[in-house]
């Protein structure tokens, strides 16, 4: 019998929160509370029988990421968000998730020091934090500009600072931080 325990990790956390709130922001309403909630006890059922799979494979643990803001789509469809409205929220939300998860498991490659992996994770995180500006520059939805600015400014600093992994918890902070953030700007 597998034991299944919540996950630990406060990222997950934090982003399935983030997913969840941005979904129910774009069509606030009873019908968009009621499958959130379903789709928190869901996603955390879903992570409890897959964690341990998910804690030992580093690209999972970054495929997650993306993942939980699906969520989001849902949640603002069954609340009466047009489909379109929840696929411009989700693209640039999961952008975010993705080069800010890419950044922190740079940052333990680090302490591992692996050095290409290191290098792999940093250039995909300022990669795709880069390439999400762009796309904002050319797709234009409400915030989605300020946004993508904001998490490669934040993806960039790591990128020069190099944090170590002994200060996890105050990076972890300051990515939900950034995160919040970008909901916020792209919901409001």
């Amino acid at each position: 019998m597998v034991q299944m325990k919540p996950p630990r990790e406060h990222g997950f956390w934090v982003m399935l929160f983030i997913a969840l709130a941005v979904g129910v922001g774009a069509a606030p309403g009873w019908l968009a509370l009621l499958s959130a909630a379903c789709l928190a006890l869901f996603s955390t059922g879903l992570a409890m029988w897959l964690g341990r799979r998910i804690r030992r494979n580093a690209w999972l643990q970054v495929l997650s990421g993306p993942s939980l803001a699906t969520l989001a789509v849902p949640i603002g469809v069954i609340g009466g968000a047009s489909l379109e409205k929840m696929l411009n929220l989700y693209l640039p939300v999961a952008l975010v998730f993705l080069s800010t998860t890419l950044a922190v498991q740079a940052i333990l490659y680090r302490a591992q020091r692996k050095q290409s992996a290191t290098q792999r994770a940093e250039y995909a995180a300022l990669s795709v934090s880069f390439v999400a500006v762009l796309i904002s520059l050319v797709w234009r939805p409400a915030g989605t500009i300020a946004a993508m600015v904001l998490c490669a400014t934040f993806v960039t600093a790591l990128h020069f600072l190099k944090p170590t992994a002994r200060r996890l918890k105050h990076l972890g902070i300051s990515v939900a931080i950034v995160q919040l953030g970008v909901a916020c700007l792209l919901v409001l």
